[in-house]
Formats: C-alpha cells, sequence, structure tokens
C-alpha cells in the first residue's frame, strides 16, 4: 500500500452554528459532542480580529469517557448506570458553561441517542437535570460538521480525501473531492456511517490482549461494510495512485497517534494535525494489541 499520510485531530464537531457575527464581540460560545463512549464539551471566544482574522479562541474544554452506549447494541436500550454516568458528566459541562456566562450553545448527540428505544427519554431526562438540550442528529449532519472541523487541515496537494470519524456506536466516512485553489470549496462525493464503534466493538470481541484472529475477523467486519463504498467511488484506485489524503479525527486517532509519539499522557499541542504513514499506524495497533 502507499504511503498514504494521516492526520489526527482531537475536536470532532466545530462551534455552535448559532453563530453568525465576524466580529470579536467577546461573547463566549459552546459545543457539547455527546458521543456512545465520550462526553466533551468546548467553550471559545471569537478571536478579537474576527473570525476571518483567527477563527475561535478556545477557553475551556472538558472530556470524560461516560460509555453511554454500554449494552445497548445487545438490548436496544440505554442502562441506567451508563444515564446516570452520562447527566454527572453533563452537570460539570452545565457548571462550566455557566461559570463562563455562555451566550450561546449547541449540544449534539450521537449514535447512542438516536438507536435506542428510550433516547428521546435520556434526552428530556439530562434537560431537567442539566438544563442543557441535545438534539440526536442523524449520520448526515454528523458527517458534515466533521467535515467543517476537519477542513482546515486538509491539504491541496491530493486531489481527493477520505475522513473518517470513529466513535462509540458508529463510523462515519466521507469522500471528499478537493479544490486546486486555496479557496476552492470542498465537495462531499458520498458519506457512508457503519455500525462500528469503540463500544460495541469492545463488547462483541473483547479481549486484552487482542488475539490475531480476533483482530482479523475485526478487520473483516469493516472491510466487508466498507467495500461497496469502494467500488462505487472506485477509492481503493486513486489510493494506489497517490491521489488521496487520508484523515481521521475521534479519541481512537489520537490515541494511536499518543502511542506513536510514545507519551505518557495526552498532549492535544503533539497529536492535533499529525502526520503519520501507515507504517507507523501499523506499528502503532501492534503495540495496542
Amino acid at each position: 500500500m502507499p504511503d498514504q499520510r494521516v492526520a489526527g485531530i482531537s475536536g470532532r464537531k466545530p462551534a455552535p452554528r448559532a453563530h453568525r457575527g465576524n466580529g470579536g464581540d467577546g461573547h463566549v460560545y459552546a459545543a457539547i459532542d455527546l458521543g456512545t463512549n465520550n462526553c466533551r464539551m468546548l467553550a471559545a471566544r471569537v478571536h478579537p480580529g474576527g473570525i476571518q482574522a483567527g477563527g475561535f479562541q478556545v477557553i475551556d474544554s472538558f472530556s470524560r469517557i461516560v460509555r453511554l452506549g454500554e449494552g445497548a447494541q445487545a438490548s436496544g436500550r440505554l442502562a441506567e448506570k451508563a444515564m446516570s454516568r452520562t447527566v454527572e458528566a453533563l452537570k460539570i459541562c452545565a457548571g462550566k458553561m455557566e461559570g463562563l456566562a455562555v451566550c450561546c450553545s449547541r449540544g449534539v448527540a450521537t449514535e447512542a441517542c438516536r438507536k435506542a428505544e428510550n433516547g428521546e427519554e435520556f434526552l428530556d431526562r439530562v434537560k431537567a437535570a442539566t438544563g442543557i438540550r441535545l438534539e440526536a442528529i442523524p449520520p448526515e449532519e454528523e458527517a458534515s460538521l466533521t467535515l467543517a472541523g476537519c477542513s482546515p487541515l486538509l491539504r491541496r496537494r491530493h486531489p481527493f480525501a477520505l475522513l473518517f470519524d470513529i466513535g462509540g456506536g458508529s463510523t462515519e466516512i466521507m469522500w471528499v473531492k478537493q479544490g486546486e485553489a486555496p479557496g476552492d470549496a470542498l465537495r462531499q462525493l458520498g458519506m457512508l456511517s457503519i455500525p462500528c464503534g469503540v463500544v460495541n466493538f469492545a463488547e462483541r470481541y473483547g479481549g486484552d490482549p487482542v488475539s490475531a484472529q480476533t483482530y482479523g475477523e475485526m478487520v473483516a467486519c469493516v472491510s466487508g461494510q466498507l467495500e461497496p463504498f469502494d467500488r462505487e467511488y472506485g477509492i481503493s484506485r486513486q489510493v494506489k495512485a497517490g491521489r488521496v489524503r487520508l484523515l481521521g479525527t475521534s479519541g481512537t486517532v489520537t490515541t494511536v497517534g499518543a502511542v506513536h509519539l510514545g507519551l505518557d499522557r495526552y498532549l492535544r499541542s503533539r497529536v492535533d494535525g499529525l502526520d503519520l504513514s501507515m507504517d507507523d499506524i501499523i506499528r502503532a495497533g501492534d503495540i495496542l494489541a
């Protein structure tokens, strides 16, 4: 396989869509991303020179593994312990937002809440307990937010990009055409969401260490779901021609980056935008297995 490059990015979603201003107004905005595995919050101010000058300045963040989707694959429902853990994490987010005097926020929930029978009931519980209103968004919107957040790291020397966002309960893959000039807009040519994530894979395959046979089963499961998408867009052909930039986002990708760097603890400044070769990724995977 050719030496394609992968960039890992810690943040999964951009700042809230409710803000439309262009000036550095000093107001604080917040975004919450509740996934199947993690609960994350980001708070930021508009750059003093305006969004065009420097985007947002992050002033606070929060991340906690809550495993909201634990057991949901088998039962079809969110478990009480998982919901309680998540509510406690969201209470911390609410406290931070209040302390920062957040003027505008948006919260999204993904696979666990959109699939579970009691997903909407849980979102009502969150609103009552924390005051935070979460939207269970469809995979298509999750993918579009990922593309918006990751686009600054795409480099134009490749005509195509393959973005992947590995979550706790699903993985979204986006096939993107890059413009030739820096100002050209990205075009999403295709999107695929597969029900493969760190929580449901851990529950289905388990094991520590992971045997070569189990790892092979996981690869076969994912590959089988990617093959129709690959055939439709001819992605493998473009990869072999060296015309594709691979770019990943999520805790899984940043963990692989941290293992590659030999970090004792995660450092965003070292991992964000990190380039890895396929050989680097395989070596990190061998260490983790």
